[in-house]
């Protein structure tokens, strides 16, 4: 009888060991799994994960890899020590951040910025497909971005975007708008999109933005799966006020198009630091370091990919300032630290 009570204790002893184990493995899954290399896979309807041929959590693309690889943190579970050390505090807020929030009838309220006039930026679903019989024989690329060929603009935007106006050299990313003719359109400039989609984490960027009416350079966000909402703006502004810093998310159905943002007013510098920490419950902006808005409405929970360009006049910048073309926005470097990533 002794040993049978032994034995007993031993057994649910057992049981209560594995039962903690497997309610820690559930609960730390997506880091295990991303630990093992394995990506996201917008395709499965389950949220499947698929593995990743020779993934690694530091990933190396060899020269004949047309898809590239970001450097993820050594804890999946924990943004960098450098976005940890953001200021986290609600008071840091500052009386300079005007922040809004609008829910609209008019299905033209998104796009890649405020857009006070309730313009749309893409009214068709995400960027639309690159002007393929343009691309050069030698694509402008590098291990995260690709720049793109496009005629298609919209809200009267008037630039065709080309690679040539896209520069990739050392982490760095330069665009340069012109007045020159290509085309049927007047002005040329630049677009680059990641080769990679992200769901949550921190991403920032520091930025060297052009003055003049009619400029309008953005970073943002918007979904893999091919449609037009949700979109994070994560920075942009126009040239005529190169002072006011906006952020955005724009989300509901196209029917009833909701967002959120802020305008921050800032001091005129040479670089600017500007980032977006992702979570599943919220979104918070970051200017030099600074946390300036955060909200938990309309919070995306699908992979995303980065657009970085600059549009030429429009509805919101206006008619361009010929004068102060060529025009250059410029990324210094970035640092993109997703929990989950997926090659496109």
């Amino acid at each position: 009888m002794k040993k049978t009570l032994t034995r007993l204790a031993v057994i649910l002893a057992i049981v209560a060991v594995l039962s903690i184990y497997v309610l820690y493995v559930l609960e730390n899954l997506p880091s295990i799994l991303q630990k093992s290399g394995k990506k996201y896979d917008p395709d499965s309807s389950r949220a499947e994960l698929l593995p990743e041929t020779g993934a690694d959590d530091e990933q190396v693309p060899s020269d004949a890899d047309d898809t590239a690889s970001i450097i993820l943190s050594d804890d999946k579970d924990v943004l960098s020590d450098d976005a940890n050390a953001l200021s986290d505090d609600a008071n840091a807020i500052s009386d300079d951040t005007e922040t809004y929030s609008t829910e609209h009838d008019n299905t033209n309220t998104y796009g890649n910025e405020p857009r006070p006039d309730g313009e749309s930026a893409f009214e068709n679903g995400g960027l639309g497909p690159d002007d393929a019989s343009l691309n050069q024989s030698t694509a402008v690329e590098d291990e995260t971005w690709r720049a793109v060929n496009r005629s298609e603009s919209y809200n009267n935007e008037l630039q065709y975007y080309t690679q040539d106006n896209v520069i990739l050299k050392d982490g760095s990313i330069t665009i340069i708008s012109k007045k020159e003719k290509r085309g049927t359109k007047n002005y040329t400039s630049g677009m680059v999109t990641s080769k990679f989609g992200y769901l949550y984490g921190f991403f920032s960027f520091r930025i060297r933005v052009p003055e003049g009416k009619g400029l309008f350079p953005a970073i943002w966000l918007l979904p893999v799966e091919d449609k037009k909402l949700p979109e994070i703006d994560i920075f942009e502004m126009i040239g005529s006020e190169p002072l006011d810093f906006y952020g955005v998310i724009h989300y509901g159905s196209p029917e009833q198009p909701k967002r959120e943002y802020f305008c921050r007013k800032v001091k005129k510098k040479e670089f600017y630091e500007v980032g977006i920490k992702w979570t599943k419950n919220e979104l918070s902006w970051y200017i030099d370091n600074q946390r300036v808005f955060t909200t938990n409405k309309g919070i995306p929970n699908e992979p995303m990919y980065l657009i970085i360009n600059q549009a030429i006049g429009g509805d919101w910048p206006g008619t361009p300032d010929d004068a102060a073309l060529p025009a250059t926005f410029i990324i210094e470097s970035y640092k993109l630290e997703p929990e989950l990533i997926i090659s496109l």
